[in-house]
């Protein structure tokens, strides 16, 4: 018999139609969402489910799932779903890394040139009619011959260093495991502790999971010693930052501006935040582009369809705990 697998988002009929070659998809109605006991029903009945990083999976989901075995999610992060409960339920979980490295890594160096170069404020500066003689009060920073230091050098740590060597910056990094020393010098990335990096660059992107230990890495004290003229961009996730702390440093001028692509609780976002000077923002777009999101689906299927066929996905996030 075919697999059933729950569906809990959108999929272009091409690959829907591919999908229902070999499983027995289980999709939510056609004119809306899952409500939230319409999805405990269907996972109730699935042997597998494909999810995104915005459908949770905790443990009493999975108690209500008996013939659940495997979950697809799109998406690198695993923070959404419950990892322990999982491997003691038996259930596999599979993510999509690799895709998102490149796009995530251009969306990152997006925000860094726009926060040092106050792009927001310029494009508001023009439509509010400020603009009344030849050069406007607008002063950027520069990002060419500037330190940057990235917190997690993993898959998109390590292109954001690619890209950072075009603009002739120095790269410092760190995380929990260095690096060996051949790996720095393919990247052109220098290890120091946290404190030292955040003292010592211009530019700090963090791009490194989250998850207990990483929750509030960056709050007052660490933003404390960042230089005045720095920038801090996030294109991790929400959570591993301070939301209110980096407002307040945004608001007393402690920092030069910061770049937020996720944020803590999304998409509701703090007040302060939202208030804070030079500081730009984008709604979780990472890995928005439209090939990257379609080779996302297709790898999650794919992962999918490896574990039914061989009892073992491409991309098993429990394999690697």
């Amino acid at each position: 018999m075919k697999p059933k697998i729950a569906i809990a988002l959108p999929l272009p009929q091409d690959l829907l139609s591919d999908l229902q070659s070999w499983a027995q998809p289980m999709l939510a109605p056609s004119d809306r969402a899952w409500q939230a006991a319409e999805w405990q029903a269907c996972l109730a009945q699935a042997d597998a489910a494909l999810i995104s990083v915005f459908t949770s999976v905790q443990a009493a989901d999975l108690s209500a799932a008996p013939h659940l075995r495997m979950i697809a999610s799109v998406g690198v992060g695993t923070n959404h779903m419950d990892v322990a409960a999982c491997q003691r339920a038996g259930v596999q979980l599979s993510n999509t890394p690799g895709v998102v490295e490149h796009p995530t890594a251009d969306h990152a160096f997006a925000l860094l040139l726009g926060a040092a170069r106050q792009l927001a404020a310029a494009d508001a500066f023009i439509r509010q009619g400020l603009w009344r003689q030849p050069i406007a009060p607008l002063l950027g920073l520069d990002v060419h011959h500037r330190t940057l230091g990235i917190v997690g050098l993993g898959g998109i740590g390590r292109q954001i260093a690619r890209r950072a060597a075009g603009f002739d910056m120095e790269v410092l990094y760190t995380q929990r495991t260095p690096l060996s020393a051949a790996q720095q010098a393919e990247y052109g990335a220098q290890y120091l502790p946290l404190d030292e990096l955040l003292a010592r660059a211009d530019f700090v992107v963090l791009q490194l999971p989250y998850n207990a230990d990483t929750h509030h890495l960056i709050g007052r004290r660490e933003l404390a010693l960042m230089k005045p003229s720095a920038i801090v961009i996030n294109t991790a996730r929400g959570g591993v930052v301070d939301d209110l702390a980096l407002a307040e440093a945004l608001q007393q001028g402690r920092i030069a501006g910061a770049g937020l692509d996720v944020f803590e609780g999304e998409p509701q976002i703090p007040p302060q935040l939202l208030q804070a000077p030079n500081l730009l923002l984008s709604p979780h777009l990472g890995s928005a582009t439209a090939a990257t999101r379609r080779a996302m689906l297709e790898l999650a299927i794919e992962n999918l369809q490896a574990y039914f066929k061989q009892g073992r996905s491409l991309n098993p996030v429990v394999n690697r705990l």
